[in-house]
């Protein structure tokens, strides 16, 4: 019986000192990656969020003007339906003088005052790999467009993983 408890304990002692080494190359890694961290802990990080946070600031009146624009404009129809699936919705920013005719039936058309004013159509279909994409973002060059006369329709589509491929397409 002291045979086997000998035997027993130098293998578990043999099994605790295979463990401290994984335990102590474990650690090593770990100081090693604390040491890399800090590294990159220096000030130049303090810099770098700095001049991120003043980008961020330079460009906000720009980005709220257009954000302000889409929200409270007369001249874009919002969430106007274009086919049966979800998200199939667009985006319809008109220039002065335009309108939608009867928006809630299905034969809706633009007109103008004068009915015999034809005008220029852009489809505007943000890209976005299949994954990321709304149809504001094409606000600030439908906002430019429509000042020109021009109609746009900003469409939104079903992205991954609402969809595939032929449903975005389609």
């Amino acid at each position: 019986m002291s045979f086997v408890r000998s035997l027993a304990l130098v293998t578990l002692l043999v099994m605790c000192l295979r463990n401290r080494a994984v335990l102590l190359r474990r650690l090593a890694t770990l100081v090693e990656l604390t040491l890399r961290l800090a590294r990159y802990s220096t000030i130049r990080w303090v810099f770098k969020l700095l001049g991120l946070v003043m980008y961020s600031l330079v460009l906000a009146p720009a980005f709220l003007k257009v954000a302000w624009y889409y929200a409270t404009s007369a001249n874009v129809k919002r969430g106007l339906v274009y086919g049966a699936q979800a998200r199939n919705t667009l985006d319809l920013y008109l220039p002065d003088g335009c309108e939608i005719a009867d928006v809630e039936s299905s034969t809706s058309m633009v007109t103008s005052r004068k009915d015999e004013e034809k005008r220029p159509v852009v489809i505007f279909i943000t890209g976005g790999m299949w994954i990321i994409g709304y149809k504001a973002w094409g606000a600030l060059l439908a906002q430019r467009l429509s000042r020109r006369g021009i109609i746009v329709a900003s469409l939104d589509y079903r992205n991954f993983p609402q969809g595939t491929v032929g449903d975005m397409i389609a």
